[in-house]
């Protein structure tokens, strides 16, 4: 289901069932979190084992995904998460430190924190989504505009963005 390989060359490979298993445990995890349908969660990871098992249990739960790109400044990512009106970001250990100071949302970091935020919630999930629910907010660059712009993407709509999301 899932090959990632890394700038240092190593691959890892996940099966459909290790990653259903994973994305269903966040989604149960973040309704233990009071992340209700609608809600939003942004993720600022590259492309790993924990960015997919973010995005695919954030959707099955019934919140909006909010990708940031990793390499985003403090003002970049404040203006994304005050805008799209966030919850939780999970982000890497480093930056969660970084940010942790100055947010009034929750920061999850991915790795130790992640895993053990997943320990113990069930491998199975049944999401209560319909095609017309949004899914993702992609934000523009900003460069046409004073500031960047949430573009909605509805779960109807996942499978024709991921090939573009991914490439």
């Amino acid at each position: 289901a899932l090959r990632i390989k890394f700038d240092d060359g190593h691959r890892e490979e996940y099966s459909f069932d290790a990653l259903s298993g994973l994305s269903s445990q966040l989604a149960n995890a973040l309704e233990s979190l009071g992340i209700e349908k609608g809600d939003r969660v942004a993720v600022m990871l590259d492309p790993s084992l924990d960015f997919y098992v973010s995005l695919f249990g954030v959707l099955k739960r019934g919140a909006i995904f909010v990708p940031c790109v990793s390499a985003f400044g403090p003002e970049a990512l404040a203006y994304r998460m005050q805008d799209s009106g966030a919850k939780i970001l999970i982000a890497t250990e480093e930056q969660a430190k970084t940010i942790a100071s100055q947010s009034a949302y929750r920061i999850i970091s991915a790795g130790k924190e992640l895993r053990h935020l997943l320990a113990g919630q069930k491998e199975k999930y049944s999401p209560h989504t319909s095609a017309n629910d949004i899914a993702v907010f992609q934000y523009t660059s900003g460069a046409t505009r004073k500031f960047p712009q949430a573009i909605n993407h509805y779960h109807r709509s996942v499978p024709l963005l991921m090939p573009a999301a991914v490439f």
